[in-house]
């Protein structure tokens, strides 16, 4: 299954940004009210103590974001079993080939909601948008209705290739057809008069 791998959990990165950071924020707190900058002064604790803070709380801090996200990886998983086998195995297929949502346990258990709720469908054994499935349908019944002219016309002006290649697949459907309602033709021999 395709996920991005999480960070290990390292210690606090102490940088002399970090340092000029502290110093820019204590003095935007000091001057939002000047009349009481020296009262808050008096209380802002010095930059070694906000580093020393930070290096307490954030490996903390790291470790329960890493456990919320196995704990929503777990999750999606568990809905992700709980479909059908063949569901499942299409949404699973279609996850793993989904290469423009990132591999987040969000996004996973976004995508089985919309499949639970009818935006996306099971066709063919591949997980499609109804929307597009609608959309395509409509349009190859349009494609159907078509006399071989008009399909000719289009398949030979048409700016889109996939609309050329459905009406190729409409003009090979027919053919398919004709040849399997009208019995072969026995051949007839020619005689030629000399």
């Amino acid at each position: 299954m395709r996920f991005k791998r999480a960070p290990r959990v390292e210690g606090y990165k102490e940088t002399s940004r970090k340092r000029a950071g502290v110093l820019v924020s204590q003095r935007h707190q000091r001057e939002k009210l000047p009349l009481f900058a020296e009262l808050i002064a008096e209380t802002q604790p010095t930059v070694e103590e906000v580093i020393a803070h930070r290096h307490r709380v954030w490996p903390i801090a790291e470790q329960n974001r890493r456990d919320e996200l196995a704990r929503k990886w777990r999750e999606a998983r568990r809905r992700l079993n709980e479909l059908p086998a063949p569901a499942r195995s299409a949404m699973l297929r279609y996850w793993n080939n989904h290469r423009w949502l990132p591999a987040d346990p969000t996004y996973l258990s976004s995508e089985i909601h919309s499949y639970l709720t009818g935006r996306l469908v099971l066709h063919d054994d591949k997980i499609v948008s109804r929307h597009q499935l609608e959309w395509e349908t409509k349009t190859k019944t349009r494609f159907a209705a078509m006399t071989d002219a008009e399909l000719d016309h289009m398949i030979q002006t048409h700016i889109s290739p996939l609309f050329a290649e459905w009406g190729r697949e409409e003009r090979q459907r027919r053919f398919t057809a004709r040849a399997a309602i009208q019995p072969a033709q026995p051949a007839r021999s020619r005689s030629r008069r000399r």
